[in-house]
């Protein structure tokens, strides 16, 4: 495995500074956050389709916010991740970051976490704890997500990282399942 990851990979350029490096067959993401970015660091790639599923592990605990996003601006996105031992779900509306549901897990193991989009404009973000069943955040429903921009740019999934600098999330992999409709 090759110590930077692949090419195709985007980020917010306006907005971020990630420092990215891949080790023992993990990513590692940090960065800072630049020019008013309050909502933090996406790291990922274009959409080809309205229907997907994307999935990662997060290998590490500590106080940054890491998981999965589907960025549509700095001021709109929706993502899930963990932060010490509280799995988060979020949105930034115009600009707002705001927790939508939480849930604390218990001891230090690997949490995975998904992101489903359907054609219908809703999304439900889920994680999986120590090899159990996928819980659904949200209240058990999904989010709309007419509000992130669909034309004038294109959307991203991928990682997300917000923390200080020193912090980090460590990533075991990375998928994204286009489906048919």
């Amino acid at each position: 495995m090759d110590k930077t990851p692949a090419m195709y990979w985007q980020y917010d350029f306006h907005y971020a500074q990630p420092f990215v490096k891949q080790l023992n067959g993990n990513l590692s993401l940090t960065g800072r956050m630049l020019n008013g970015n309050t909502m933090g660091i996406i790291y990922g790639l274009r959409l080809v389709s309205d229907n997907f599923t994307i999935t990662t592990t997060v290998a590490n605990h500590n106080n940054a916010l890491k998981g999965l996003a589907f960025y549509g601006s700095v001021k709109s996105a929706l993502g899930i991740g963990i932060r010490g031992n509280q799995v988060i779900s979020w949105m930034v509306k115009e600009g707002v970051f705001m927790v939508t549901d939480s849930a604390t897990v218990t001891g230090s193991k690997s949490i995975q976490f998904k992101i489903r989009m359907s054609p219908d404009k809703t999304c439900g973000v889920y994680y999986r704890y120590g090899g159990s069943t996928w819980t659904k955040m949200f209240a058990g429903g999904t989010i709309m997500t007419s509000f992130l921009p669909q034309w004038d740019r294109a959307p991203r999934v991928g990682l997300f990282f917000k923390g200080l600098p020193h912090e980090y999330g460590s990533f075991k992999g990375f998928d994204l399942e286009n489906e048919s409709k």
